[in-house]
């Protein structure tokens, strides 16, 4: 009785908040928050989700440096979740999928916070301030999805570059689509000139084979 108890505010992770905010940002297709989970995800994927999501990621920071969205963490591995610095949270470099805040000066790490989450109350306040796209139509939604299922047909390897490419020819496809395999194919060719140079032994453009 009379025993003051601390209040302990609500919180979600940091790619929970990165979530909510891509899905006020891209409505057309709320599933894609909940796809991405690292950065890998942005080097295979079609430029106008990336762009959207891009968007997300870099709206999220700007309210952690502005003050506007609190984090908490934990600053040593045995010590207990904390409340931040602002000045923390405000200099340092946010890892939203690892949840992770590093504190670096003249580039090397000073200070590092595991386990980061955002204050949900401050996530929600910015979430519902965020300027809404009209909402898409049916149609919209379901175009969206095609769309998806065209510019994510498995992971980038080579062999699947070759085979989405022959498949491409004589296609109706996005241009959107076939940037990004002629991007994917443009990536390879120059990884197996540098592996030339440098004297490895490059795969065969033709057969995937080593020479």
């Amino acid at each position: 009785m009379g025993e003051h108890v601390r209040y302990k505010p609500k919180v979600m992770s940091t790619s929970e908040a990165f979530g909510a905010t891509l899905r006020v940002l891209y409505p057309q297709r709320p599933a894609l928050a909940d796809e991405i989970r690292s950065r890998a995800w942005f080097v295979w994927h079609a430029p106008d989700e990336a762009r959207v999501a891009n968007e997300a990621v870099k709206t999220l920071r700007t309210n952690v440096t502005e003050k506007r969205i609190r984090l908490r963490g934990v600053l040593k591995q045995s010590g207990p979740p904390a409340d931040i610095d602002p000045i923390d949270a405000a200099e340092g470099d946010l890892d939203i999928f690892k949840g992770m805040l590093e504190i670096r000066v003249n580039g090397r790490i000073r200070r590092e916070y595991t386990s980061v989450y955002c204050i949900a109350e401050d996530v929600e306040n910015v979430v519902r301030d965020l300027p809404r796209p009209a909402p898409p139509l049916k149609g919209d939604l379901e175009q969206a999805d095609r769309n998806h299922v065209k510019a994510n047909k498995g992971p980038r390897q080579w062999t699947t570059i070759k085979q989405d490419w022959n498949w491409a020819r004589g296609k109706k496809i996005t241009r959107e689509r076939m940037r990004e395999l002629r991007c994917a194919v443009r990536r390879k060719l120059l990884s197996n000139y540098d592996k030339a140079r440098r004297g490895g032994a490059p795969r065969s453009q033709k057969t995937g084979r080593k020479n």
